[in-house]
């Protein structure tokens, strides 16, 4: 299928997203160049087959009248008519030239611009690789570094783990020993209840306290305190007794402090996946 001037004006790129490609404007004004050139072409072409056609038009019609000149004439004036020939060939010859001239430039233009395409493809398939390469590069040092902070936060984690782990193993035996302290001084304040209660007890089963009967000799005649003989028994006074010392009262045990639980460990964010990079659109070939 020939190449037309329309086809070179409806001809249209894919524009890619990697880059830019070529600058547009001077894609632009190539093709209209080449456009007006094959325009120019055509023209030419059509104009030189027309000329062919007047040649040979002309070329036959001068054969015929070489052929009637040379029946109708006698022989001697047939060589003006053999010279008209060649001027007739001519035309024809230098038709021919320009029309083989104007397709080798055509078909040079055409290998140009394959040429050319070939060049943007190729530039392009190497733009690319080097993007695609520098995008795995970049996702392998990200993903290494999600990896080492990763590991930092959870070494850090177990780290504090542990630290509250013993913490809590800290204070359940501070815990113990408290009770046991807490314990051990009640069963103290409860013995010392039990020996000042004791304290004001008879003495030798008589039924009056120690101090009672204490007072009541003191108030007896010297003679017959110190005397052996049988004497009427004393008369003893009541003697209200001493007042019970109330313990204090024992001041409430502080409730443990219960431990704080151990706040979970929050889960890792996901790395974002790396978007693919677009495929390069292959160039259309130019069409001969």
């Amino acid at each position: 299928m020939p190449l037309t001037p329309q086809d070179v004006v409806d001809k249209q790129f894919t524009v890619t997203k990697l880059r830019n490609g070529y600058d547009r404007d001077e894609v632009d004004a190539f093709l209209d160049e080449v456009e007006g050139e094959l325009a120019r072409l055509l023209t030419e072409n059509a104009r030189l087959a027309t000329q062919v056609a007047s040649a040979e038009a002309s070329a036959a019609a001068a054969t015929a009248a070489t052929q009637e000149a040379a029946v109708s004439e006698p022989a001697p004036q047939a060589a003006p008519t053999v010279l008209a020939a060649p001027s007739a060939i001519e035309p024809q010859e230098a038709a021919l030239r320009t029309l083989l001239m104007a397709q080798r430039t055509a078909d040079q233009a055409i290998a140009e611009a394959r040429e050319e395409a070939a060049q943007a493809v190729a530039s392009a398939r190497a733009e690319a690789d080097t993007v695609l390469a520098h995008a795995q590069q970049r996702s392998a040092q990200i993903q290494q570094e999600v990896d080492a902070r990763t590991s930092a936060a959870l070494t850090l984690l177990q780290a504090r783990q542990s630290e509250l782990e013993a913490r809590i193993t800290d204070l359940r035996a501070f815990e113990r020993e408290y009770r046991v302290r807490l314990k051990a001084y009640l069963e103290s304040q409860l013995r010392d209840l039990d020996t000042r209660g004791g304290g004001g007890a008879d003495d030798a089963g008589t039924g009056v306290p120690a101090a009672a009967r204490t007072a009541a000799v003191g108030v007896m005649p010297s003679g017959v305190a110190d005397s052996g003989a049988a004497r009427p028994a004393p008369v003893v006074p009541v003697v209200e007794p001493a007042p019970v010392a109330v313990p204090a009262p024992v001041a409430p045990v502080a409730p443990v402090v219960p431990v704080a639980p151990v706040v979970p460990v929050a889960p890792v964010v996901p790395v974002a996946p790396v978007v693919p990079v677009a495929p390069v659109v292959p160039v259309a070939p130019v069409v001969p």
